[in-house]
Protein backbone atom coordinates (compact mmCIF):
# COMPACT_ATOMS: atom_id res chain seq x y z
CA UNK A 1 0.00 0.00 0.00
CA UNK A 2 2.89 2.05 0.60
CA UNK A 3 4.82 1.54 -2.53
CA UNK A 4 1.15 2.67 -4.21
CA UNK A 5 1.06 5.75 -2.42
CA UNK A 6 4.47 6.55 -3.16
CA UNK A 7 4.12 5.52 -7.48
CA UNK A 8 0.84 7.67 -7.02
CA UNK A 9 2.96 10.68 -6.24
CA UNK A 10 4.35 13.10 -9.14
CA UNK A 11 8.13 11.61 -10.15
CA UNK A 12 10.04 14.97 -8.69
CA UNK A 13 7.47 16.24 -5.98
CA UNK A 14 9.78 14.07 -3.20
CA UNK A 15 12.81 16.39 -4.04
CA UNK A 16 10.67 19.70 -4.41
CA UNK A 17 11.47 22.62 -2.40
CA UNK A 18 8.52 23.84 -0.39
CA UNK A 19 10.58 27.31 0.05
CA UNK A 20 10.25 29.90 -2.50
CA UNK A 21 12.02 33.13 -2.03
CA UNK A 22 10.47 36.32 -3.08
CA UNK A 23 11.51 39.80 -4.08
CA UNK A 24 10.94 43.26 -3.83
CA UNK A 25 8.92 44.63 -6.39
CA UNK A 26 10.50 46.99 -8.61
CA UNK A 27 10.67 50.48 -8.08
CA UNK A 28 10.54 53.25 -10.60
CA UNK A 29 14.34 53.60 -10.80
CA UNK A 30 16.22 56.74 -9.67
CA UNK A 31 15.67 58.87 -6.44
CA UNK A 32 12.39 57.93 -4.77
CA UNK A 33 10.31 60.12 -2.74
CA UNK A 34 8.65 59.27 0.16
CA UNK A 35 5.59 58.30 -1.86
CA UNK A 36 7.45 55.81 -3.79
CA UNK A 37 9.49 54.72 -0.84
CA UNK A 38 6.30 53.84 1.69
CA UNK A 39 4.37 52.07 -1.62
CA UNK A 40 6.87 49.92 -2.62
CA UNK A 41 6.44 47.26 0.01
CA UNK A 42 5.19 43.91 -2.02
CA UNK A 43 6.57 41.14 -3.24
CA UNK A 44 6.84 39.22 -6.45
CA UNK A 45 8.12 35.81 -7.74
CA UNK A 46 8.40 33.91 -10.65
CA UNK A 47 5.47 32.20 -12.76
CA UNK A 48 5.30 30.39 -15.93
CA UNK A 49 2.12 30.14 -17.83
CA UNK A 50 0.71 28.33 -20.96
CA UNK A 51 2.98 26.04 -23.05
CA UNK A 52 5.55 28.97 -23.88
CA UNK A 53 6.12 28.93 -19.93
CA UNK A 54 5.86 33.14 -20.39
CA UNK A 55 7.66 34.10 -17.48
CA UNK A 56 5.34 36.63 -15.29
CA UNK A 57 6.68 38.23 -12.24
CA UNK A 58 3.27 38.09 -10.03
CA UNK A 59 3.03 40.18 -6.82
CA UNK A 60 2.04 37.46 -4.22
CA UNK A 61 -1.42 38.37 -2.21
CA UNK A 62 -2.50 35.74 0.49
CA UNK A 63 -6.23 35.88 1.20
CA UNK A 64 -6.67 37.28 -2.44
CA UNK A 65 -8.74 34.13 -4.52
CA UNK A 66 -7.36 34.63 -8.21
CA UNK A 67 -4.67 34.68 -10.21
CA UNK A 68 -4.39 38.05 -12.12
CA UNK A 69 -2.39 38.71 -15.25
CA UNK A 70 -2.95 41.34 -18.69
CA UNK A 71 -4.26 40.37 -22.14
CA UNK A 72 -2.36 40.95 -24.67
CA UNK A 73 -4.86 42.85 -26.18
CA UNK A 74 -5.77 44.87 -22.80
CA UNK A 75 -6.50 48.52 -23.86
CA UNK A 76 -6.89 49.68 -20.55
CA UNK A 77 -4.40 48.16 -18.46
CA UNK A 78 -0.90 49.65 -17.01
CA UNK A 79 2.55 49.03 -18.95
CA UNK A 80 3.54 46.01 -17.51
CA UNK A 81 6.69 43.43 -18.79
CA UNK A 82 4.65 40.57 -19.68
CA UNK A 83 0.96 39.96 -21.01
CA UNK A 84 -0.69 36.81 -21.94
CA UNK A 85 -2.45 35.87 -25.43
CA UNK A 86 -4.73 32.17 -24.85
CA UNK A 87 -4.11 31.63 -28.50
CA UNK A 88 -1.07 31.02 -28.65
CA UNK A 89 -0.89 28.98 -25.70
CA UNK A 90 -1.49 25.02 -26.86
CA UNK A 91 -2.92 24.39 -23.35
CA UNK A 92 -4.98 27.48 -22.88
CA UNK A 93 -8.83 26.80 -22.50
CA UNK A 94 -11.55 29.45 -22.58
CA UNK A 95 -14.05 28.86 -19.39
CA UNK A 96 -16.41 31.73 -20.78
CA UNK A 97 -16.73 32.89 -17.60
CA UNK A 98 -15.90 36.69 -16.30
CA UNK A 99 -14.30 38.10 -13.42
CA UNK A 100 -14.39 41.10 -11.72
CA UNK A 101 -12.76 42.76 -8.47
CA UNK A 102 -12.92 46.16 -7.44
CA UNK A 103 -10.82 47.37 -4.12
CA UNK A 104 -11.32 51.27 -3.43
CA UNK A 105 -8.68 51.75 -0.90
CA UNK A 106 -6.51 49.73 -3.08
CA UNK A 107 -7.48 51.45 -5.98
CA UNK A 108 -7.25 48.63 -7.57
CA UNK A 109 -9.91 47.65 -10.71
CA UNK A 110 -9.87 44.33 -12.58
CA UNK A 111 -12.13 43.08 -15.39
CA UNK A 112 -10.99 39.86 -17.56
CA UNK A 113 -12.18 36.54 -18.59
CA UNK A 114 -11.51 33.75 -17.27
CA UNK A 115 -9.38 30.65 -18.58
CA UNK A 116 -7.53 27.12 -17.38
CA UNK A 117 -4.03 26.51 -18.41
CA UNK A 118 -0.49 24.80 -16.75
CA UNK A 119 1.15 27.30 -14.62
CA UNK A 120 4.72 26.29 -13.15
CA UNK A 121 5.54 27.94 -9.76
CA UNK A 122 9.57 27.34 -9.33
CA UNK A 123 9.04 23.57 -9.58
CA UNK A 124 5.23 22.59 -9.17
CA UNK A 125 3.57 22.32 -12.58
CA UNK A 126 -0.66 22.25 -12.68
CA UNK A 127 -3.18 23.52 -14.31
CA UNK A 128 -5.41 26.51 -12.42
CA UNK A 129 -7.66 28.96 -13.48
CA UNK A 130 -6.21 31.92 -15.05
CA UNK A 131 -8.45 35.79 -14.89
CA UNK A 132 -7.11 37.33 -17.82
CA UNK A 133 -7.74 41.18 -17.54
CA UNK A 134 -8.87 43.39 -20.18
CA UNK A 135 -9.22 46.22 -17.99
CA UNK A 136 -6.33 46.32 -15.26
CA UNK A 137 -6.25 49.78 -13.13
CA UNK A 138 -3.57 50.19 -10.80
CA UNK A 139 -2.42 53.69 -9.47
CA UNK A 140 -0.60 52.70 -6.75
CA UNK A 141 1.54 49.83 -8.71
CA UNK A 142 0.40 47.43 -6.41
CA UNK A 143 0.98 44.54 -8.85
CA UNK A 144 4.02 43.97 -11.07
CA UNK A 145 3.06 42.10 -14.18
CA UNK A 146 -0.25 40.45 -12.44
CA UNK A 147 -1.28 39.07 -8.75
CA UNK A 148 -1.07 35.72 -7.50
CA UNK A 149 -3.58 35.12 -5.18
CA UNK A 150 -2.78 32.70 -2.69
CA UNK A 151 -6.94 31.97 -1.80
CA UNK A 152 -9.02 31.04 0.87
CA UNK A 153 -10.94 28.17 -0.12
CA UNK A 154 -10.52 24.85 -1.75
CA UNK A 155 -10.44 26.67 -5.21
CA UNK A 156 -7.08 28.13 -4.25
CA UNK A 157 -3.84 27.00 -6.40
CA UNK A 158 -2.36 26.38 -2.86
CA UNK A 159 -5.45 23.44 -2.41
CA UNK A 160 -4.61 22.43 -5.97
CA UNK A 161 -1.02 21.61 -5.08
CA UNK A 162 -2.34 19.92 -2.31
CA UNK A 163 -4.56 17.45 -4.21
CA UNK A 164 -2.03 16.85 -6.55
CA UNK A 165 0.13 15.41 -3.30
CA UNK A 166 2.68 18.26 -4.05
CA UNK A 167 2.47 18.96 -0.52
CA UNK A 168 0.91 17.26 2.61
CA UNK A 169 -1.26 20.20 4.21
CA UNK A 170 -3.00 23.04 2.11
CA UNK A 171 -1.05 25.49 4.40
CA UNK A 172 1.15 28.39 3.39
CA UNK A 173 3.01 30.87 5.15
CA UNK A 174 4.66 34.76 4.77
CA UNK A 175 7.79 35.63 6.52
CA UNK A 176 9.03 38.74 6.12
CA UNK A 177 13.02 39.16 7.13
CA UNK A 178 14.34 42.87 6.01
CA UNK A 179 18.38 40.39 6.86
CA UNK A 180 17.30 36.95 5.98
CA UNK A 181 15.37 37.05 3.24
CA UNK A 182 11.73 37.08 2.77
CA UNK A 183 10.34 33.56 2.00
CA UNK A 184 6.48 32.27 1.21
CA UNK A 185 6.27 28.89 2.53
CA UNK A 186 4.48 25.75 1.21
CA UNK A 187 3.19 23.28 3.19
CA UNK A 188 2.97 23.01 7.33
CA UNK A 189 5.70 24.65 9.14
CA UNK A 190 8.15 23.37 11.90
CA UNK A 191 9.83 26.29 13.01
CA UNK A 192 12.64 24.61 14.65
CA UNK A 193 13.94 23.55 11.32
CA UNK A 194 13.84 27.23 10.51
CA UNK A 195 16.05 28.56 13.37
CA UNK A 196 13.16 29.79 14.86
CA UNK A 197 10.91 29.67 18.30
CA UNK A 198 7.54 30.34 18.24
CA UNK A 199 6.93 33.47 21.99
CA UNK A 200 3.02 33.98 21.02
CA UNK A 201 0.53 32.65 18.85
CA UNK A 202 -2.43 34.43 17.87
CA UNK A 203 -5.22 32.38 15.50
CA UNK A 204 -8.23 33.57 13.72
CA UNK A 205 -11.19 31.79 12.03
CA UNK A 206 -11.46 33.06 8.31
CA UNK A 207 -14.96 34.46 7.80
CA UNK A 208 -16.55 36.41 4.93
CA UNK A 209 -15.86 39.47 7.57
CA UNK A 210 -13.75 40.31 10.62
CA UNK A 211 -14.23 42.71 12.62
CA UNK A 212 -11.92 44.23 15.89
CA UNK A 213 -11.65 47.38 17.86
CA UNK A 214 -9.02 49.73 17.59
CA UNK A 215 -6.64 50.49 20.29
CA UNK A 216 -3.78 52.51 21.74
CA UNK A 217 -2.30 53.91 24.61
CA UNK A 218 -5.55 51.80 26.35
CA UNK A 219 -8.12 53.44 24.50
CA UNK A 220 -10.68 51.20 22.73
CA UNK A 221 -12.39 52.49 19.72
CA UNK A 222 -15.66 51.41 17.57
CA UNK A 223 -15.32 48.22 16.08
CA UNK A 224 -14.79 48.30 11.76
CA UNK A 225 -14.55 45.00 9.44
CA UNK A 226 -10.33 43.99 9.44
CA UNK A 227 -8.55 42.86 5.92
CA UNK A 228 -5.24 41.60 6.39
CA UNK A 229 -3.59 42.49 2.74
CA UNK A 230 -0.29 41.40 1.06
CA UNK A 231 0.03 43.92 -1.59
CA UNK A 232 -0.61 46.82 0.86
CA UNK A 233 2.25 48.76 2.37
CA UNK A 234 -0.14 51.13 4.63
CA UNK A 235 -2.63 50.20 7.62
CA UNK A 236 -5.25 51.58 5.57
CA UNK A 237 -7.82 52.54 8.37
CA UNK A 238 -11.31 55.03 8.92
CA UNK A 239 -10.69 58.43 8.52
CA UNK A 240 -11.88 59.54 12.23
CA UNK A 241 -10.59 56.26 14.17
CA UNK A 242 -7.09 57.73 12.25
CA UNK A 243 -7.44 61.23 12.66
CA UNK A 244 -7.45 60.76 16.52
CA UNK A 245 -4.12 58.81 15.87
CA UNK A 246 -2.87 61.56 13.75
CA UNK A 247 -3.66 64.37 16.44
CA UNK A 248 -2.41 62.48 19.46
CA UNK A 249 1.16 61.99 17.79
CA UNK A 250 1.32 65.54 16.71
CA UNK A 251 0.61 67.26 20.24
CA UNK A 252 1.18 64.61 22.55
CA UNK A 253 4.61 63.12 20.46
CA UNK A 254 6.19 66.06 18.31
CA UNK A 255 4.89 64.27 15.31
CA UNK A 256 4.14 66.72 12.20
CA UNK A 257 2.76 66.65 8.59
CA UNK A 258 5.06 66.78 5.71
CA UNK A 259 2.88 67.25 2.42
CA UNK A 260 0.36 64.36 3.40
CA UNK A 261 2.37 62.41 5.55
CA UNK A 262 3.06 62.26 9.36
CA UNK A 263 6.60 62.37 10.42
CA UNK A 264 7.99 61.64 13.54
CA UNK A 265 11.42 62.01 15.22
CA UNK A 266 12.84 58.21 14.97
CA UNK A 267 14.64 58.31 17.97
CA UNK A 268 11.31 59.29 19.74
CA UNK A 269 9.02 56.32 21.72
CA UNK A 270 5.44 56.32 20.30
CA UNK A 271 2.62 53.80 21.36
CA UNK A 272 1.74 50.78 20.19
CA UNK A 273 -0.84 50.37 17.53
CA UNK A 274 -3.28 47.16 18.90
CA UNK A 275 -6.24 45.24 17.04
CA UNK A 276 -8.93 43.47 19.18
CA UNK A 277 -10.13 40.88 17.45
CA UNK A 278 -12.40 38.73 19.62
CA UNK A 279 -9.88 37.47 22.97
CA UNK A 280 -7.26 38.15 21.10
CA UNK A 281 -4.96 41.22 20.04
CA UNK A 282 -2.35 41.95 16.92
CA UNK A 283 0.26 44.31 18.29
CA UNK A 284 2.17 46.73 15.48
CA UNK A 285 4.84 48.14 17.33
CA UNK A 286 6.83 51.63 16.35
CA UNK A 287 9.39 49.57 14.47
CA UNK A 288 6.98 48.56 12.11
CA UNK A 289 4.35 51.25 11.68
CA UNK A 290 6.97 54.11 11.22
CA UNK A 291 9.48 53.84 8.48
CA UNK A 292 12.85 55.33 8.23
CA UNK A 293 13.41 57.37 4.80
CA UNK A 294 17.11 59.32 5.19
CA UNK A 295 16.60 60.88 7.98
CA UNK A 296 12.97 61.04 8.77
CA UNK A 297 10.36 58.58 10.14
CA UNK A 298 7.20 58.21 7.83
CA UNK A 299 4.27 57.08 9.44
CA UNK A 300 3.15 54.00 7.66
CA UNK A 301 -1.22 54.67 7.52
CA UNK A 302 -3.53 56.06 5.45
CA UNK A 303 -6.92 57.33 5.41
CA UNK A 304 -9.17 54.91 3.83
CA UNK A 305 -13.36 54.36 4.35
CA UNK A 306 -14.80 52.13 7.05
CA UNK A 307 -12.73 49.38 7.69
CA UNK A 308 -9.02 48.73 8.75
CA UNK A 309 -6.50 47.15 6.06
CA UNK A 310 -3.42 45.78 7.91
CA UNK A 311 -1.02 45.19 5.22
CA UNK A 312 3.12 45.67 5.22
CA UNK A 313 3.09 47.22 9.37
CA UNK A 314 1.06 43.83 10.74
CA UNK A 315 2.84 40.72 8.48
CA UNK A 316 6.52 42.40 9.33
CA UNK A 317 5.78 41.56 13.05
CA UNK A 318 4.37 37.98 12.35
CA UNK A 319 5.09 34.80 10.57
CA UNK A 320 1.61 34.57 9.41
CA UNK A 321 0.48 31.23 7.92
CA UNK A 322 -2.94 30.48 6.33
CA UNK A 323 -4.67 27.27 6.77
CA UNK A 324 -7.10 26.74 3.78
CA UNK A 325 -8.59 23.22 5.21
CA UNK A 326 -9.36 24.77 8.58
CA UNK A 327 -9.99 27.75 7.37
CA UNK A 328 -7.97 30.20 9.92
CA UNK A 329 -4.74 32.80 9.86
CA UNK A 330 -2.22 32.76 12.58
CA UNK A 331 0.08 35.11 13.35
CA UNK A 332 2.67 33.62 14.92
CA UNK A 333 5.49 36.14 17.23
CA UNK A 334 8.41 34.45 16.75
CA UNK A 335 12.42 34.95 17.13
CA UNK A 336 15.74 33.16 15.80
CA UNK A 337 16.83 30.59 18.42
CA UNK A 338 20.05 31.56 19.94
CA UNK A 339 23.12 30.06 19.41
CA UNK A 340 23.75 27.88 22.38
CA UNK A 341 26.97 25.52 21.29
CA UNK A 342 29.07 25.59 23.57
CA UNK A 343 32.39 27.00 23.21
CA UNK A 344 35.88 25.04 22.91
CA UNK A 345 36.63 26.16 26.70
CA UNK A 346 33.18 24.81 28.15
CA UNK A 347 32.99 21.15 27.42
CA UNK A 348 35.23 17.93 28.96
CA UNK A 349 35.93 17.26 25.27
CA UNK A 350 37.00 21.17 24.41
CA UNK A 351 40.16 20.93 26.95
CA UNK A 352 40.92 17.34 26.58
CA UNK A 353 41.57 19.10 22.99
CA UNK A 354 43.12 21.56 24.46
CA UNK A 355 45.06 19.64 26.31
CA UNK A 356 46.94 16.88 23.76
CA UNK A 357 47.41 20.29 21.54
CA UNK A 358 49.47 21.89 23.83
CA UNK A 359 51.07 18.43 25.06
CA UNK A 360 51.92 17.18 21.43
CA UNK A 361 53.23 20.97 20.76
CA UNK A 362 55.57 20.46 23.60
CA UNK A 363 56.64 16.83 22.65
CA UNK A 364 57.44 17.98 18.91
CA UNK A 365 59.55 21.05 20.18
CA UNK A 366 61.27 18.13 22.49
CA UNK A 367 61.65 16.09 19.68
CA UNK A 368 62.95 18.88 17.75
CA UNK A 369 65.11 20.15 20.05
CA UNK A 370 67.09 16.73 20.65
CA UNK A 371 67.30 15.98 17.02
CA UNK A 372 68.94 19.92 16.81
CA UNK A 373 71.65 18.90 19.36
CA UNK A 374 72.97 15.51 17.66
CA UNK A 375 73.33 17.01 14.49
CA UNK A 376 75.26 20.39 16.42
CA UNK A 377 77.35 17.40 18.28
CA UNK A 378 78.16 16.03 14.59
CA UNK A 379 78.88 19.04 12.89
CA UNK A 380 81.51 20.06 16.11
CA UNK A 381 83.32 16.60 16.03
CA UNK A 382 84.28 17.19 12.48
CA UNK A 383 85.30 20.68 13.08
CA UNK A 384 88.17 19.58 15.45
CA UNK A 385 89.35 16.21 13.47
CA UNK A 386 92.57 17.58 12.65
CA UNK A 387 94.05 17.47 8.30
CA UNK A 388 96.71 15.13 7.52
CA UNK A 389 100.08 16.97 6.73
CA UNK A 390 101.19 15.12 3.30
CA UNK A 391 104.09 17.24 2.53
CA UNK A 392 106.74 14.84 3.85
CA UNK A 393 105.53 12.03 1.61
CA UNK A 394 105.64 14.49 -1.30
CA UNK A 395 109.10 15.66 -0.90
CA UNK A 396 110.13 11.78 -0.77
CA UNK A 397 108.46 11.39 -3.73
CA UNK A 398 110.14 13.86 -5.52
CA UNK A 399 113.04 12.87 -4.07
CA UNK A 400 112.77 9.19 -5.50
Amino acid sequence: MVILLLLALPAFSLMLPKVIEFKPRGGGGGDEGPEQVLSNFAFVTSVKIGSEQQEFWLTISFLFRDVWVEGSKCKKCKVVSQTYSPGTSKTSKNLTTTNNYHDENKMLTLKGNVFEDDIVLENYKFRSKISVAHKFVDPLNLAEDGILGLGVDESSIVYEMYENNYITEPIYSIYIDEINGSYLYLDSINFTDLGLQVESTVVITLKDEIVGNFSYNGTVYDSAPIEFSSISSYIIGPYSLLQNLYTDLIMEYGCYYFEEFIVCDCEGSYPDLEFIIGEDVLVITQEFYLMKVETACFLFTNLGGTSWILGEPLLKGYFTSVDLKEKTITFNKVSYIPDTTPTTFETIEGWAVVFFTVAGSFLIYILAAGIYQIIKRKLDAQDEVPLIDNSAQDIKVLRY
